[in-house]
C-alpha cells in the first residue's frame, strides 16, 4: 500500500527529510556573503533607527552609508524591495546581520515545511513523490539560502492562501495573497485567477488588503518614500530595470527579445537587428499569448481549482521580466499541482524538464550564440507547452478580449531619441559622480572595495574641454519618468555631459553626451 502524507509516520518522515535538507543547505551556505539579505536587513534597520528615507532607493547612497558604518565587501541594491518589506524584517534587526540571516532562512524554511506538508496531505500525494521536490528544487533552494531571499516565505504564504481559499475562508486567503502581491509584483496575476473563478468577493477583499496595506505604509514611512517608490521605482522594476537590463542571467523572454532587437552601444552592441518597436510588440504579444492560453486552460472545469490556480501562477512567472535562480522556488506550486498529480505518462518527462530548468548552470551558456543563451527559459516554455497540450482549452470571447487588452499598449510605442554614451565601455557598474579638469575626465564609483576614483580617456571629449554647471529643469539632479539625471555640465558650448540611469536600474548611472543645437 502506497503511503500518503495523511499517514502520521509518512508525514513525520517527510518533515524530517526536509528539515535535514534545509539544515544541510544552511551549513553549505553559512560562509556565503550576506547577499540580497543585506538589502532587507539594513533597510529595516535604518527604519528602526529613524534613518529611513527615499535615499535608500539610490544605490550609491545606500552603499556609502553602509561603508561609513564600517561594513566592507558589500554591494547592495535596495530598489527591488517594496516598502512593505521594511516592516517585515524589523523583528530580526536586533540580531547581528549574520545571525539574523540564519534565523530568517531557518524560520522561513520551517514555514515552508509546514505549508508543503499541509498541501501534499490535502492532495494525498505519496511520500516518495513529495520527496522528489528535494532534488528537483535543490539549486533554487540553495540559491535562496545563500542570498537570504524571501521566496521561501512567499511560496509558503501562497500555499496557505490557496488552502484558505479552498476552505472558503475568503478574508484569510485575501490576506495571504494580498501580502504576497505587496511583497513582490508577479503574484498580482492571481487577481485574474479570482476573476475567472468568479469569486468576486475574494477578489475584492484581496484588492482591499493590497490598497489598505499599501496605504498603511504612508504614516509609517512617510509620503515622500511612498510616492517615490510607487511613482519612480516600481514602474521601472516592473519593466525589468534593476541594474543591467541586458543581462542574460535573468533568463526571461523580455531580456532575450531585448538582446536580439534593441541596440545599446555599451551593453548590447551585437544585437541581431535594431528594431525597438518590434521588441515592444513581440514582448507584449508573448505576454498576451501566455496569459490568454493560461486563461483558456484554467477555464476548463475538469481541472481542479489548484490546477487552475497553478496555471495562472505559472503564467505570471513566465511573463515576469526578472527571472532568478532563487525565484524558481515558487515553481514548487505548479510542479506539485500540475505534475505530481498528473496521471499521464508524460508526467516523468515533465519531472525531468523541471529538474533541468531548475538546476541548469546558466552561466555555462554565456559564450554561446545569442539564441542559445537562454536554456532555462526554453525549458520553462517546454514544460508550459507540455502541460497545456494535455489540457482541454475552452476558448471564449473573454480570452480574445484579454489577449487584445495585453497586446494593445504595444501599439502606443513612440520611438525615442537615444543619447550617445560618453565612454566606449562601462568603466564601473555604479558611477555616481564625474569631474572635468584640464581636459581630463575622472569618475567616482563604488564597488566591493568601497568608493573609488579614476581618470579615464574619452574620444568624445576634446582635450581642451572646460566645463561649467548646466542645470535647466530638464537636466541635473532631476527625476523624470523612466530616467534619473544626477549631474550635468556643459562642455565648450557644444555638448552636455551628464549622468543618466536611462535603460538601467534606478540609480545605476552611465555617462552620456547630449549634442546642443
Amino acid at each position: 500500500m502506497i503511503k500518503t502524507l495523511t499517514d502520521k509516520r509518512s508525514s513525520l518522515i517527510f518533515s524530517t527529510c526536509f528539515a535535514l535538507f534545509f539544515i544541510a543547505l544552511q551549513l553549505i551556505t553559512l560562509k556565503q556573503p550576506i547577499g540580497d539579505f543585506g538589502n532587507y536587513y539594513f533597510g529595516s534597520l535604518f527604519l528602526r533607527n529613524g534613518q529611513f528615507g527615499s535615499w535608500v532607493y539610490e544605490p550609491i547612497s545606500f552603499n556609502l552609508r553602509l561603508h561609513q558604518m564600517g561594513l566592507r565587501n558589500f554591494f547592495l541594491n535596495y530598489n527591488p524591495l517594496p516598502v512593505v518589506t521594511t516592516i517585515t524584517y524589523i523583528p530580526i534587526t536586533w540580531l547581528d546581520y549574520g545571525v539574523a540571516k540564519v534565523v530568517w532562512n531557518m524560520g522561513t524554511a520551517l514555514l515552508l515545511i509546514w505549508s508543503l506538508r499541509r498541501l501534499l496531505t490535502y492532495l494525498r500525494i505519496p511520500l516518495w513523490q513529495g520527496l522528489i521536490l528535494i532534488p528537483v528544487f535543490f539549486t533554487p533552494m540553495r540559491s535562496s539560502f545563500a542570498q537570504g531571499q524571501a521566496y521561501v516565505l512567499l511560496t509558503a504564504l501562497l500555499i496557505e492562501g490557496y488552502l484558505s481559499f479552498e476552505k472558503g475562508n475568503s478574508w484569510k486567503a485575501a490576506f495571504f495573497w494580498g501580502f504576497c502581491i505587496l511583497f513582490k509584483i508577479f503574484p498580482a496575476i492571481l487577481l485574474c485567477f479570482l476573476f475567472f473563478e468568479k469569486d468576486y468577493r475574494t477578489l475584492l477583499r484581496t484588492i482591499i488588503v493590497v490598497v489598505v496595506g499599501s496605504a498603511l505604509m504612508i504614516p509609517l514611512l512617510g509620503w515622500d518614500v511612498w510616492f517615490n517608490y510607487h511613482w519612480y521605482i516600481l514602474p521601472r522594476i516592473a519593466n525589468g530595470e534593476l541594474n543591467h537590463t541586458f543581462t542574460f542571467y535573468y533568463q526571461s523572454m523580455q531580456v532575450a527579445l531585448r538582446n536580439m532587437l534593441v541596440h545599446d552601444k555599451m551593453h548590447n552592441p551585437n544585437e541581431l537587428v535594431h528594431l525597438p518597436w518590434l521588441y515592444v510588440i513581440v514582448n507584449n504579444l508573448f505576454k498576451a499569448i501566455i496569459v490568454s492560453i493560461g486563461a483558456a486552460a484554467a477555464t476548463g472545469r475538469e481541472q481542479s481549482s489548484l490546477q487552475r490556480f497553478s496555471i495562472w501562477f505559472m503564467a505570471g512567472l513566465l511573463i515576469n521580466g526578472y527571472g532568478t535562480t532563487y525565484g524558481l522556488v515558487s515553481f514548487i506550486i505548479p510542479f506539485t499541482a500540475l505534475v505530481l498529480i498528473m496521471s499521464s505518462p508524460i508526467r516523468w518527462w515533465l519531472v525531468s524538464v523541471f529538474f533541468l530548468f531548475c538546476n541548469v548552470p546558466v552561466d555555462s551558456f554565456q559564450n554561446f550564440p545569442e539564441w542559445l543563451q537562454y536554456p532555462r527559459l526554453m525549458l520553462m516554455l517546454l514544460a508550459w507547452g507540455l502541460i497545456i497540450y494535455h489540457m482541454h482549452l475552452q476558448w471564449k470571447p473573454v480570452h480574445a478580449a484579454l489577449f487584445l487588452l495585453i497586446l494593445a499598449p504595444a501599439f502606443l510605442y513612440h520611438a525615442q531619441i537615444e543619447n550617445d554614451y560618453a565612454l566606449e565601455k562601462e568603466e564601473a557598474l555604479l558611477i555616481y559622480d564625474f569631474n572635468l579638469s584640464a581636459g581630463k575626465l575622472s569618475i567616482k564609483y563604488f564597488d566591493m572595495n568601497g568608493p573609488q576614483e579614476k581618470v579615464i580617456a574619452s574620444p568624445l571629449i576634446a582635450s581642451e574641454s572646460t566645463s561649467y554647471p548646466f542645470t535647466p529643469h530638464s537636466l541635473g539632479n532631476t527625476k523624470l519618468p523612466g530616467e534619473f539625471i544626477k549631474k550635468a555640465v556643459r562642455i565648450n558650448q557644444k555638448q552636455v555631459l551628464y549622468l543618466s540611469d536611462k535603460g538601467r536600474g534606478p540609480g545605476f548611472y552611465s555617462l552620456r553626451i547630449l549634442e546642443l543645437p
